[in-house]
């Protein structure tokens, strides 16, 4: 009989969905701050993408206060505060 090796598990805990968000609303404002000047419709799309993100993020905190630790806890607001250069 064969024994299957099992693959080894990966040691990052799997992220919770109001980590990714927090990373995706990251990922815009970096996309937004490399958006061109000179196209106005990027720069607008991205605007638009941010602040949805940031109504969801705002609506979730509002109504769950575990929500509001586990967003404080993993340093989210590096996220809502971006370096302007």
């Amino acid at each position: 009989m064969d024994v299957l090796e099992a693959e080894p598990e990966d040691e990052d805990a799997p992220q919770s969905i109001l980590q990714l968000l927090s990373e995706n609303l990251s990922l815009c404002f970096i996309s937004r701050s490399r958006a061109d000047p000179a196209n106005d419709r990027e720069a607008r799309e991205w605007d638009r993408l941010i602040i949805s993100y940031l109504t969801l993020l705002i609506q979730w905190l509002w109504e769950d206060p575990n929500a509001v630790r586990e967003f404080l806890d993993a340093s989210g607001l590096n996220v809502v505060s971006p370096s302007i250069s």
